[in-house]
């Protein structure tokens, strides 16, 4: 489903009337509440070490709070790029959340990045203010929606 990504792009800047301290709000809630206290044993390298993208999205469920989702209908469609990136579709509906990999054609909220990047946004080594003012970090579709993130996932 690799050509769903030319159907979904990831905007490169805040559309028209988004103010950028709310997407800069969404993008630092891509790191999950947490996730810094959870990644600060491993010492790893930039974008190395035992936090890898996969591994992040595998622990997903784990680190899922359904309270938080109840009556909540959203799925999020993380396009991380890089060697170690890949497509994932995590989907929110009233107090369950499955993670997939792949694509889907419409989702609520699409969240793009680097690998490196988003491993350094989790474990709380980049800013997600400044990911997102540096072009890091792209949000697109309903970005209000990706400041949900930090309350559904609690890697800690």
């Amino acid at each position: 489903m690799a050509d769903n990504e030319e159907k979904n792009p990831v905007p490169e800047a805040a559309p028209a009337g988004a103010p950028p301290p709310s997407a800069a709000e969404a993008s630092a809630s891509a790191a999950p509440e947490g996730a810094a206290a959870d990644a600060a044993g491993a010492e790893a390298p930039k974008g190395g070490g035992d936090l890898d993208v996969k591994g992040i999205f595998e622990k997903m469920p784990s680190a899922f709070n359904a309270a938080a989702a109840a009556g909540k209908d959203v799925t999020f469609q993380f396009n991380i790029s890089g060697p170690t990136g890949g497509d994932w579709v995590v989907a929110i509906k009233d107090g369950s959340c499955q993670v997939t990999a792949g694509t889907i054609a419409n989702p609520t909220t699409t969240i793009g990045m680097a690998d490196t990047d988003f491993i350094d946004l989790i474990a709380g080594r980049l800013d997600g203010m400044k990911a997102f003012s540096a072009g890091k970090l792209k949000v697109g579709g309903d970005m209000m929606k990706s400041q949900l993130i930090g309350k559904l996932f609690k890697f800690n």
